[in-house]
C-alpha cells in the first residue's frame, strides 16, 4: 500500500479533479466527502489526483494527505461494501 503524508499547501495547487455523483463537493480543488456526512467540519475527504486517491480529514485542512492507488482504494471500498469494517462504527 502505498500512503504518503504531505500538507496541503502541495495539494492546493493541484488542478480540479472531476467530481463523482452521489458526493457533496466541498470548495478548494474538487474535494468530495459523502452525502452522510454531517453538515460541519466532521468528515473525510477525497479526491482522484495523477491517477492517486488522495484521502484528508476535512478539520485539518492543511494537514497529512494520504494516497493511495486506485487499485488498493477499490480494495477498501470492496470491503466496506461487505461489511468489513462496520466494527469501527458499532455496527
Amino acid at each position: 500500500m502505498t500512503v504518503e503524508a504531505r500538507s496541503s499547501d502541495d495539494v492546493r495547487r493541484a488542478p480540479r479533479a472531476a467530481r463523482s455523483t452521489g458526493t457533496t463537493t466541498s470548495r478548494g480543488g474538487g474535494w468530495t466527502k459523502a452525502r452522510a456526512s454531517d453538515q460541519g467540519a466532521n468528515c473525510v475527504q477525497m479526491r482522484l489526483r495523477q491517477g492517486l486517491v488522495e484521502v484528508r480529514d476535512s478539520k485539518a485542512r492543511r494537514g497529512p494527505v494520504l494516497r493511495f492507488t486506485t487499485e488498493e482504494f477499490a480494495a477498501w471500498l470492496d470491503g466496506a461494501r461487505r461489511g468489513e469494517y462496520d466494527h469501527f462504527t458499532g455496527g
